[in-house]
């Protein structure tokens, strides 16, 4: 909304820069009027210079828009405009004047460009000034400069009402568009998760179910204490586990994912396959996360598991996911506030931490999600010593 306003001030103002580049072309015609002429002789090198200074005023305003302060440069070219007026309009016949029509023309400059009821106070503080003026040098006349007093204070205060209602509706129905096509892009992508996910459920969860079946067939077939048997388990385990994983995809797509229950399906399904136990303690059966803030977290804890049990042959695995008031001592000074605490122990073999096999990039996308996040990983590691995976992440309104 803020930069659909500076795209509407700078295309106003620069069309206003065109209008006040006609306006001072035509200034020198008033010249030519010998009345008026005479009167400004005795100022004609002053108002030479005059028009000079508010030329270069325009051209600076027009240069300086679209950069920082230029609303603030374009109002007090304005201003200054607007004095220099007045004191043409006090020479030649003060509210009476014919080119009192320019003031008009100026208090609709003030009001297309800053809409709101105080930017009109410049044009409007004019016309008691030029009123005043006029009866210090005696060219007034009461009763008929009274009365052009109000009519011109009223055709201002009609210009400012007319633009800022218009400029208030304008914004209303841009608003109210902005908020439609919002909406509709939601629920676009709405639909296009849940078309993906029919499709991820009825195509690869259809191959997945009969791979699964295949499996348990061939496990019913092959010899107890067979090597065929042994692998048709672990077939039949990872068939378990990918429809495991696809379930879960599916309820991502259609946000219906839940963490706690998520992280205890797949330490189940992870301590059958890799022969470790594991354990989850957590407190965040209450909490409403982000979904994506819980993916992340799944992603983490899932990652580690597989290390645990592939790299570390560990034996014991414990998964704590709290919800905190403060970080842990070991999170640097930058984050502070609640968040979440993740850590992951085991009993593994463990590894030097410095040390990073290449082609191996299981902790490096550890940290990348922590990262992502906002937050903050450290891996405690050494031979024969088991892992720690420690991770803060701080919500997400004060990340």
């Amino acid at each position: 909304m803020e930069t659909t306003r500076r795209d509407q001030f700078s295309h106003r103002a620069k069309a206003v820069f065109y209008a006040r580049l006609a306006l001072d072309a035509f200034g020198v015609l008033f010249l030519l009027v010998p009345s008026w002429a005479s009167a400004t002789t005795p100022f004609l090198t002053w108002a030479l210079v005059i028009y000079l200074v508010l030329l270069a005023g325009h051209v600076t305003s027009y240069l300086w828009i679209d950069h920082r302060g230029d609303h603030v440069v374009f109002f007090l070219s304005l201003c200054l405009d607007t004095v220099a007026l007045g004191s043409v309009i006090v020479l030649t016949g003060g509210l009476a004047s014919p080119l009192m029509s320019g003031h008009i023309l100026y208090a609709v400059f003030f009001a297309i460009l800053y809409p709101h009821p105080l930017a009109i106070l410049p044009p409007l503080l004019l016309l008691p000034v030029i009123a005043k003026i006029s009866q210090l040098t005696g060219i007034e006349k009461p009763g008929r400069d009274l009365l052009l007093l109000l009519w011109y204070s009223g055709l201002d205060l009609i210009i400012v009402y007319v633009v800022v209602y218009f400029d208030l509706q304008e914004n209303l129905q841009f608003r109210n568009i902005l908020q439609f096509s919002s909406e509709k892009q939601r629920l676009g992508r709405v639909a296009e998760r849940q078309r993906m996910a029919r499709e991820m459920h009825d195509g690869l969860g259809a191959i997945l179910s009969t791979i699964k079946i295949q499996s348990e067939f061939v496990c019913e077939l092959a010899q107890d204490e067979s090597e065929l048997k042994t692998e048709a388990d672990e077939l039949q385990q990872r068939t378990n586990l990918a429809l495991a994983e696809l379930r879960r995809a599916v309820r991502i797509l259609r946000d219906d994912f839940d963490l706690t229950n998520s992280l205890e399906e797949l330490i189940g399904n992870l301590s059958s396959i890799w022969k470790f136990e594991a354990r989850l303690i957590t407190n965040l059966e209450t909490r409403q996360l982000p979904v994506n803030r819980q993916l992340h977290l799944y992603r983490i804890v899932q990652e580690a598991l597989t290390n645990a049990g592939k790299h570390a042959r560990a034996r014991t695995v414990t998964v704590t996911v709290m919800h905190d008031e403060k970080p842990p001592q070991w999170v640097e000074s930058g984050l502070s506030g609640s968040g979440i605490r993740l850590e992951i122990t085991d009993d593994g073999r463990g590894f030097p931490v410095e040390q990073q096999k290449q082609g191996h990039y299981g902790l490096v996308h550890l940290q990348e999600r922590a990262a992502e996040m906002g937050g903050a990983c450290r891996i405690s590691s050494a031979p024969d010593e088991g892992t720690t995976i420690c991770g803060w992440f701080p919500n997400e309104e004060e990340a």
